[in-house]
């Protein structure tokens, strides 16, 4: 059961990485329509792709710092689940 919720814990680390990725990507889109709308001529709506740009970024850096302490967490709970399996083994090893 345990190893069960490592492995949503790891499932959680990596889908929260791809959403890192995914606003970062769309931020540089954004941006770069910032210019496309600037030279045909619509201000406003760069404006509005401007501050979208922004936003997406830095929730980008908000989700980074999270997921980089998240990471970091999961593993130490995982090396002492494995330490843990690991002495009750040679526990119940040393009891037969």
């Amino acid at each position: 059961m345990l190893i069960g919720a490592i492995a949503v814990f790891f499932s959680l680390v990596i889908s929260l990485w791809a959403v890192d990725l995914g606003l970062f990507v769309g931020s540089f889109e954004a941006f770069i329509t910032v210019f496309t709308l600037l030279f045909a001529g619509e201000g406003l709506k760069a404006l509005a792709y401007f501050g979208i740009s922004l936003a997406m970024a830095g929730l980008g850096i908000l989700l980074l710092l999270v997921g980089v302490k998240l990471t970091k967490y999961t593993i130490e709970l995982a090396k002492k689940l494995i330490n843990k399996i690991k002495t009750k083994m040679v526990l119940k090893g040393a009891k037969k």
